[in-house]
């Protein structure tokens, strides 16, 4: 399959929208902790919290583009080509323009996306007006021992965290982690309805998972098959029956999903008799003990990126008040962070090594 999240003359995109985030993340933590350095939580600092207002703003205004403008052009782009190839495989003409079902795909994409991104972004917006204010009431309770401050800081940081939010099911994300799924599952999703609604639109009722060498428990299962869209060619298993429905309701098999969705023919497969036995074979894990090493590498991998920005938030806490003058204490918890940092940047490292000696 084809990737389409780059576009020529597009300044906003999936890379550049995660990176936005990650930046925010780094500039929010600067400019919380700048104040605790120069001891400036005497009151409410209505700068401070204007500014990081600016940069949530600017987020929420990305955000709200990426989804109104980049997610239909996505949308599109795969579409497009999707008919191209099927119209020429199938002796047909191209269908151009959006349908009414392409509409309503592109509307649901969105607002799945933006309705959870936004609510992120204000939950996260409350986290911090309630640090600063926290900050205040430690201050005036603590203004002849700074170092105190740092240390109910950095508690209120491991307990919380500043960019961390609940979602509807009271599920708990780290902003910036959340935001690359969010993202990137929408690019799945764009690019899988508009596989799935292309073919519809030529009276193709079959499509292809792909296969990837890092899969989940739950896509290894079902990819590399072909699947019946409607469910009625009853030579392949129905769409519908992958993971309880969720190709149907939401495109993807589960959130961060990269598995991806193309159109099959069988006349223009040279082993379609394979093609359809393989498609029919038992839904098992069938996994290799290479493949199951490398999903739980790259699991592993996840955990330690957020460990790392947990720690990086507390770190901060302590730098921010001055390495000297805080407690035995406290030195000794800064520096444990800090290895703990160094040791997973190494496990990482060590990890990055392994997939490219298997390679």
């Amino acid at each position: 399959t084809l990737s389409f999240f780059h576009f020529v003359g597009c300044k906003l995109n999936e890379e550049t929208l995660i990176e936005k985030y990650n930046t925010a993340f780094n500039e929010i933590l600067n400019r919380i902790f700048k104040k605790i350095e120069q001891g400036k939580y005497s009151e409410i600092d209505q700068a401070l919290l204007f500014n990081i207002d600016k940069i949530l703003k600017k987020l929420e205004n990305d955000t709200l583009e990426y989804s109104e403008k980049v997610i239909p052009k996505m949308y599109k782009k795969n579409r497009e080509e999707v008919m191209k190839v099927l119209a020429v495989m199938l002796g047909k003409e191209v269908v151009t323009g959006f349908v009414t079902i392409d509409e309503r795909s592109v509307k649901e994409i969105q607002n799945l996306f933006s309705d959870s991104m936004l609510d992120g972004l204000s939950q996260t917006k409350k986290n911090i007006n309630k640090l600063v204010k926290r900050a205040v009431e430690i201050n005036k309770l603590q203004q002849a021992h700074p170092e105190k401050l740092a240390e109910k800081m950095a508690n209120e940081l491991k307990s919380n965290g500043i960019m961390t939010f609940e979602d509807k099911l009271g599920r708990k994300y780290n902003l910036v982690d959340y935001s690359e799924m969010a993202i990137r599952t929408a690019g799945t999703r764009a690019v899988n309805k508009s596989t799935i609604n292309a073919s519809l639109e030529l009276e193709n009722d079959l499509v292809k998972m792909s296969s990837h060498s890092s899969s989940c428990p739950i896509c290894a299962v079902y990819e590399g098959r072909v699947y019946s869209i409607s469910g009625k060619d009853k030579r392949y298993p129905a769409l519908s029956s992958i993971n309880k429905g969720s190709m149907v309701s939401y495109s993807t098999i589960h959130p961060f999903c990269r598995h991806r969705f193309t159109v099959y023919v069988e006349e223009f497969d040279d082993n379609s008799k394979q093609t359809r036995i393989d498609s029919n074979k038992p839904f098992i894990d069938t996994r290799s003990d290479y493949q199951r090493e490398l999903y739980s590498k790259k699991q592993k991998q996840n955990v330690i990126k957020q460990r790392l920005m947990r720690n990086k938030e507390v770190i901060k806490a302590y730098e921010a008040t001055g390495i000297s003058k805080l407690t035995e204490e406290q030195k000794s918890e800064y520096n444990r962070l800090k290895l703990q940092n160094n040791l997973l940047r190494k496990e990482n490292k060590k990890i990055e090594t392994w997939k490219q000696d298997k390679k």
